[in-house]
């Protein structure tokens, strides 16, 4: 799926089925159609109970749970069943930052939320 991110986040829903693999991809896309090169960007994704709740849920970052392509955009979040087992929730907020690599522009590099929505769990019967 190619989505342009620019220059809003886009609203993106995610289900988890426990004890299931969960893995999903996009490719983030300039206002042109061109794949976002992301080499030397990080990436963290953090799901809460509520938005005015500080409770967290479940945290991604760069190369754990989350992986992002170089020059192809590609933006993926993979988590091993084993982080989806047993979950004590059925609905996070979440939202998901990429910060890019530091220039002269951005010393510390460009922070820019790249997705948001909610996590829903379909809890397993299977043991």
């Amino acid at each position: 799926m190619s989505l342009d991110f620019e220059p809003a986040a886009v609203h993106i829903d995610h289900t988890f089925e426990e004890r299931v693999t969960f893995e999903e991809s996009w490719v983030w896309t300039d206002e042109d159609g061109n794949p976002v090169d992301l080499s030397n960007y990080t990436a963290a994704d953090a799901h809460f109970r509520d938005v005015d709740d500080d409770s967290l849920l479940l945290a991604l970052s760069l190369n754990s749970g989350i992986y992002l392509g170089t020059t192809d955009g590609l933006v993926t979040i993979r988590i091993d069943h084993a982080l989806l087992t047993n979950l004590n929730w059925d609905r996070s907020v979440y939202d998901m930052i990429v910060i890019g690599p530091i220039n002269a522009t951005y010393p510390s590099g460009q922070s820019t939320k790249l997705m948001y929505g909610e996590g829903n769990v379909f809890h397993s019967r299977t043991k």
